[in-house]
């Protein structure tokens, strides 16, 4: 794991060869540890994470061979902390980007779908890969899925060994945008610079509204969400100094 600083972006880097950036029981805890330590006021205290991986692949998911011979309670507890974890996404104020060379398995596509942004290379793949090892989609990757791609694409696509190029992956929302091969993480550095220059409470706000776009029982539910967040921007001093600044270019 690799952790790098471009200004107040932090760039964490699968970095493991043996396992094509296998998520390992290792592999989660650092970049958990990562993770949280680039938010912390003590550390960097990033105002964006672009997380991606070495070697020209993202992560080959789940690392099995790893886990092997280990209780199920232990593999479930450790399922359970990483589904925490990105579903811990969502509701950071900072946005959270995901930059994809080579190969995406597993609990790779599920930290794709995870994140509020997320570039693929033209080199890109990606594949379901639970059934294969007789398991089940985890790390949040049937919730994400059912909404990206629809129910039936969504069972079409878990129930085969089908390779989804980047291309594909775009159309069927698991990632938002596709990039040249080997620019996939300068491609995220530059979108997460471009979201950092929108107003820090306006873009927090929006984030957390979009969040509850997606996951309110009803429209009543989400507008009451709408009308709380413009409540706290109102009365806000970014609102008035935009609002200022942008009579100021009318005169």
């Amino acid at each position: 794991m690799h952790v790098e600083n471009e200004g107040k972006i932090a760039v964490l880097t699968l970095d493991d060869p043996s396992s094509r950036n296998g998520l390992s029981p290792t592999m989660r805890e650092r970049l958990m540890a990562a993770f949280s330590a680039c938010l912390e006021p003590a550390g960097t205290s990033a105002s964006a994470v672009v997380i991606t991986g070495a070697n020209g692949s993202f992560s080959a998911g789940s690392d099995i061979a790893a886990m092997l011979g280990q209780p199920a309670e232990d593999r479930v507890a450790r399922l359970v902390e990483f589904q925490a974890f990105l579903a811990g996404w969502s509701g950071l104020d900072i946005p959270v980007l995901v930059a994809i060379e080579g190969a995406a398995a597993g609990g790779g596509v599920s930290m794709a779908l995870a994140a509020d942004w997320a570039v693929a290379s033209t080199d890109a793949f990606f594949v379901s890969g639970w059934l294969g090892v007789g398991l089940v989609p985890d790390a949040g990757a049937a919730w994400w899925l059912i909404r990206a791609m629809g129910p039936k694409l969504a069972f079409d696509w878990i129930h085969s060994s089908r390779r989804l190029d980047a291309e594909a992956a775009c159309a069927a929302g698991i990632v938002s945008t596709s990039c040249p091969p080997g620019s996939a993480r300068a491609a995220a550095v530059a979108r997460a610079r471009e979201l950092l220059a929108w107003p820090p409470r306006a873009r927090a706000q929006t984030k957390a509204v979009l969040r509850a776009a997606a996951n309110s029982a009803s429209l009543a539910e989400f507008l009451k969400t709408e009308a709380a967040a413009q409540q706290v921007l109102f009365g806000g001093a970014e609102h008035h100094e935009l609002v200022s600044r942008f009579r100021q270019r009318r005169k």
